[in-house]
């Protein structure tokens, strides 16, 4: 009966680790995870750009990535930055409403992620609307209020 018990509890606690590290592997997902939001539309003065990471943010993982036609030049002049932890990250990239997002109008925020596992950077451009339903949603799940008040107010008067 001791054998069983102690073999019982071997497989428990090998079970236990191969979980623990499943969950760190998606926990080091969404911590090398990054967001850029870059404000694309009209503006009288600067609008900083604003980088999200959970470490810290590389801007030149974005260069070069954009769309044709759309200026980027905030990133260079302005960026701000905001440190989330890695389940502030994925309560940003899988919520659902920031995912169906599909703009028709004119483009007024470039929202780009960058995905360390693929490598890749994926942008959507999002009219004045999806615009400021990504910032509220953003801030949110992170309560960056400061850094994505630019945003908020810039899309919400329009």
């Amino acid at each position: 009966m001791r054998k069983l018990f102690i073999v019982l509890l071997v497989a428990a606690s090998l079970l236990m680790l191969g979980c623990a590290a499943e969950v760190k592997q998606v926990e080091e997902k969404w911590n090398d995870a990054q967001i850029k939001l870059t404000w694309v539309g009209p503006q009288k003065k600067v609008v900083p750009s604003t980088g999200i990471a959970c470490g810290e943010f590389d801007l030149s993982l974005f260069k070069g990535k954009g769309g044709k036609g759309i200026d980027y030049s905030n990133d260079d002049i302005a960026l701000g930055t905001v440190k989330v932890s890695a389940d502030e990250m994925k309560a940003i990239l899988t919520n659902p409403i920031i995912i169906g997002m599909k703009t028709e109008g004119e483009p007024v925020l470039s929202y780009m992620f960058y995905n360390a596992t693929s490598g890749k950077v994926s942008e959507k451009l999002l009219d004045r609307e999806d615009a400021y339903a990504l910032v509220n949603e953003i801030e949110g799940s992170i309560g960056a209020t400061e850094e994505l008040g630019p945003y908020l107010s810039l899309t919400k008067t329009a």
